[in-house]
């Protein structure tokens, strides 16, 4: 009987382990996706200032 609990608390500690590495994959997923969000609205704002010096360009090529 006594070796049956320990190798029940051993499974429930192995459960234990797998649940926290996968709270901890899944919180360096959500950091890693905020990330690519941040890096997302960067390359929006770039474009955004881009744009109107390559809109301008086509205007001095026109002329």
């Amino acid at each position: 009987m006594a070796r049956l609990n320990m190798e029940w608390e051993h499974a429930q500690m192995k459960v234990a382990e797998v649940g926290n590495r996968r709270t901890a994959s899944n919180m360096h997923f959500a950091v890693l996706q905020g990330e690519l969000e941040s890096l997302a609205r960067q390359a929006e704002w770039l474009r955004s200032q881009l744009a109107p010096a390559s809109q301008e360009e086509q205007l001095d090529g026109e002329e």
